[in-house]
């Protein structure tokens, strides 16, 4: 019959078209799924959003850090400036406190500091003169430890000073690593739907066969 014979035709080329289609858009989709996951190693894109999250805290622990040291830095240079002044040698006012500066052995020679400031002044309000061993002594040992703290806040400046560095390389990567993320990510998404729509044409032309 002959309407048999052109039904039967027509489905021949019909499945011999979603054949062809089928294996070309099986190239494409496999293509597409190695662009993506090539595309995801070479940027180390695994988690986008879990990623983005750890760079904002990356850069906030840095920015934080970042910030202490500085304190740490401007506290180091105002203890050193007042030791560095002479009118402060044998003054009655104390060292100012370290604030916070953790170091045990700066922290130790500025209680020693000042608890032979207390000394040396409580020899001279009781009216012991400035030329008595005593109060020559205690003068002499405040000088040396006037030293000892001004060269351990040197050794704590240079220490603080490189820590600091380091840790704006880190914000300033971990910024950078940020900056990149939105472009990346829009990347990665015009991949992904790439693998979708040849996802849904070879579900498609699978029905055809």
């Amino acid at each position: 019959d002959y309407g048999v014979e052109q039904k039967k035709r027509s489905n021949d080329q019909i499945l011999s078209f979603a054949e062809d289609r089928l294996a070309d858009i099986d190239r494409r989709l496999d293509s597409a799924q190695n662009k993506y996951l090539k595309f995801q190693i070479q940027n180390n894109i695994i988690d986008p959003e879990g990623q983005l999250e750890k760079y904002f805290g990356n850069v906030n622990v840095a920015e934080k850090s970042s910030a202490e040291q500085e304190l740490k830095l401007n506290v180091i240079a105002l203890v050193d400036d007042y030791l560095a002044d002479k009118k402060n040698e044998f003054n009655k006012v104390v060292v100012p406190s370290t604030l916070g500066l953790e170091d045990l052995t700066l922290n130790g020679l500025v209680d020693a500091y000042n608890q032979a400031q207390l000394e040396h002044k409580s020899l001279l309000d009781g009216n012991v003169p400035p030329s008595n061993s005593a109060v020559v002594q205690l003068e002499g040992q405040l000088e040396k430890l006037r030293l000892s703290i001004r060269e351990n806040l040197r050794n704590i400046r240079t220490a603080t000073a490189s820590f600091l560095t380091r840790i704006q390389s880190e914000g300033k990567a971990g910024q950078s690593q940020l900056n990149s993320m939105p472009a990346k990510i829009k990347e990665l998404a015009d991949i992904k739907r790439q693998v979708a729509t040849y996802q849904a044409l070879h579900e498609l032309f699978l029905t055809k066969r």
